[in-house]
């Protein structure tokens, strides 16, 4: 199948007819490739259906300083058997030109992709800084916090030592006061048991009287 195709964009002296050579040679595409006098590009391609639908995706780029705007294309009678796939080349004052000119785009877009990496690379280095300022804030807040947190604990634990001396102290005068309430009662019981003595006496002493 043999297909003609109109490509319209910035597509002239930017390297595009090497580009799409180098895809149609790729895929075993035949034909060959031209720029014509008002800016487009024309392209005559042969190989099977599938694989000429495969070449038209491929070739239709938007990647700077390529850039594909509009693919015309219908398939037609081949009006020539192409062995192989070619650059149909122009006067050579143009090729000089259209060579400049490639070579002058793709380091105008080699400039400007390092400009916009330079920039990407400065705002990557003010988000880290940004982010170092505020992870050194946030350890800050939580040193302060940690400190608090210690000061807070230290205090209960006086407050509960004060607690527990308190406590302690109560317990001990507790257990002094129950000592000495056992005393009291071991003395209290020996009084008792000193007075029924002396009354059974004297109660013996009284019958024997009788």
């Amino acid at each position: 199948m043999q297909m003609k195709v109109i490509i319209e964009g910035e597509v002239q002296r930017v390297g595009y007819r090497n580009f799409v050579a180098k895809k149609a040679i790729i895929l075993g595409i035949k034909g060959r490739v031209k720029n014509l006098k008002d800016g487009r590009v024309e392209i005559i391609c042969d190989g099977k259906e599938a694989t000429l639908k495969k070449f038209l995706k491929e070739i239709n780029v938007k990647e700077p300083p390529l850039i594909v705007e509009k693919i015309t294309s219908a398939p037609q009678v081949p009006k020539k058997k192409f062995k192989t796939f070619e650059i149909i080349a122009g006067q050579l004052k143009d090729e000089l030109i259209e060579g400049f000119g490639a070579a002058s785009e793709y380091l105008r877009t080699t400039r400007n992709e390092l400009k916009s990496t330079h920039g990407e690379l400065k705002s990557f280095r003010n988000e880290s800084n940004q982010n170092l300022k505020f992870l050194g804030s946030e350890m800050s807040g939580l040193k302060s916090e940690i400190k608090s947190f210690r000061t807070e604990t230290k205090e209960n634990f006086n407050a509960l030592n004060s607690k527990y001396d308190k406590i302690s102290s109560i317990m001990e005068t507790f257990i002094n006061e129950m000592r000495a309430y056992v005393k009291g009662t071991q003395v209290l019981n020996e009084k008792l048991t000193e007075v029924i003595a002396l009354l059974s006496k004297s109660y013996s002493r009284k019958k024997r009287r009788s």
